[in-house]
């Protein structure tokens, strides 16, 4: 009788675990129809994947679901669905995907892609620390190279693209590390972008069967090793590098007053190692979140006022109104600027540098909407299909300021572009830091020039050519203009700093 009611008992639960889990099933939400075993994985493009996904928000609805050979995605395509899980129960989505090749074989599990838990509390703390309660204290260098951009431009207005990437290098590895940069053949500058290329990597055959790590470097196709080595070896030198140069002059008392020397001070020279490590691992995540993403943006802003002059017009009036034409910009002049902020929004709106983020990992099971997320699940935010909504966003395509004020002028609470910068634990805790590059370069450009459409060496106005890469950081390729000074003053003005 016991060992009846036993197997009764064994069924009963495997019954109810098979229905669950087909009731689970039924109730994932809608997505492209997946083959056996290896699911969408031919569905799931290869490049500008915001693109494909805002394909199938108009097919599928704000929440799409694909399978990739059993890991389940889950694409998030309005503002709402975004903040109410990322953002609202952002505790439940703060993991990451750990991909084997990228993570494990080159060595990226010291960066951004950390997964929650203590040691990813303890670097957003550090970074929280300095970047968001101490926001002002690095308001002089970034003025300082706002102004070093404007005067190199003026000398050389077509190397604006480069004199922008020295621009946004030279913010940072100041802040970060006391280091200023000067042109682009700059040593440290060389072996952070050596690195970066080098870790620019898709997906890998590793990451879909991570048995492949195995897979011995000396028969066909197993060079994937020698590339991770290499990558792995020129992270590490990024990463190392740097650190060690300020915490040497840092004991010897030489160092210039930065990010790992504030947090040397505070840890002290008796701290553990571990306490240590975070210092130089918090650091050099640093440069990897910020750099691009501005150098791209303020590409962008330049972008837009060859192809939005109107545009131009009206900040250009803000910019000398509240200046009096008579001085440069500075940081105080942010909350007289409306306009201005409102154009920065849009270019952030208008180019998304980040369209899909860094996918988030769900912790547990969830339920939205009448819909059963899986725990494991790789959610997507695609802000691409967010920043292109016309229902929120009429004619998306255009950049248009005022879409962001007031009939009077004055800034409106913005909530949609909050998501440009993360969600929840998430969150880029240098979002003030970038805005603040970002502001202070635009309205110093602003005031200084004007920029227009290219001309050919009859004089004739062209077209620009205009070009985006399509890799997780859809970045503004190089392009050209027209760049002429608005008046003797402000080259006067320059000339004194």
């Amino acid at each position: 009788m016991l060992y009846l009611c036993a197997v009764l008992s064994i069924l009963s639960f495997a019954v109810y675990q098979i229905t669950l889990h087909r009731r689970r099933h039924s109730l994932l939400p809608p997505g492209p129809k997946g083959l056996p075993v290896v699911g969408n994985v031919l569905d799931f493009p290869s490049s500008s994947i915001w693109e494909t996904f805002t394909g199938w928000k108009s097919r599928y609805g704000d929440i799409v679901y694909l399978s990739l050979l059993g890991q389940p995605v889950i694409i998030l395509n309005s503002a709402n669905a975004t903040n109410d899980l990322l953002q609202k129960r952002g505790a439940n989505y703060a993991n990451r995907l750990v991909l084997p090749f990228r993570d494990e074989m080159m060595g990226w599990r010291w960066t951004i892609t950390t997964n929650s838990g203590e040691r990813h509390r303890k670097m957003r703390s550090l970074a929280q620390r300095y970047f968001v309660y101490q926001v002002k204290q690095y308001y002089s260098i970034q003025i300082d190279e706002a102004r070093t951009l404007a005067r190199r431009i003026l000398t050389i207005p077509a190397k604006f693209d480069e004199y922008i990437t020295v621009y946004a290098a030279s913010i940072m590895l100041r802040i970060g590390y006391g280091h200023r940069v000067e042109t682009i053949d700059d040593g440290l500058l060389t072996i952070i972008n050596k690195a970066l290329e080098a870790s620019a990597i898709n997906t890998t055959a590793v990451d879909i069967f991570p048995i492949l790590r195995y897979w011995p470097e000396w028969l066909p196709g197993g060079n994937f090793h020698r590339i991770a080595r290499e990558g792995k070896a020129m992270m590490e030198k990024m990463r190392d590098v740097p650190f060690e140069q300020v915490k040497k002059n840092w004991e010897d008392g030489t160092a210039e007053p930065c990010y790992v020397t504030v947090l040397l001070e505070n840890i002290g020279k008796s701290a553990p190692k571990e306490e240590e490590l975070l210092v130089r691992d918090s650091a050099g995540t640093m440069y990897i979140a910020g750099s691009h993403s501005t150098t791209s943006t303020i590409r962008t802003f330049i972008l837009a006022m060859i192809l939005f002059p109107e545009v131009q017009i009206c900040a250009q009036e803000e910019v000398d109104r509240v200046t009096g034409g008579q001085r440069l910009p500075t940081m105080d002049d942010n909350k007289s600027m409306p306009y201005v902020n409102a154009l920065i929004l849009d270019v952030l709106r208008w180019n998304c540098v980040a369209p899909t983020a860094f996918p988030h990992v769900s912790i547990s099971d969830d339920e939205y909407m009448g819909y059963h997320i899986p725990a494991g699940s790789l959610v997507y935010g695609n802000i691409w299909a967010i920043t292109r909504d016309p229902k929120l966003f009429p004619n998306p395509e255009s950049v248009d300021p005022t879409r962001y004020l007031t009939p009077e002028g004055k800034e409106l609470a913005d909530i949609v572009n909050s998501n440009l910068f993360g969600w929840g634990r998430r969150l880029c805790p240098g979002k003030e830091m970038s805005e603040g590059s970002i502001f202070i370069a635009v309205t110093m450009i602003l005031a200084t020039f004007t920029i227009a459409r290219p001309r050919d060496d009859s004089g004739q106005v062209y077209e620009p050519r205009v070009r985006w890469s399509p890799a997780f950081i859809r970045e503004l390729l190089p392009f050209e203009c027209t760049i002429t000074r608005r008046s003797p003053l402000m080259a006067e003005q320059l000339a004194l700093y």
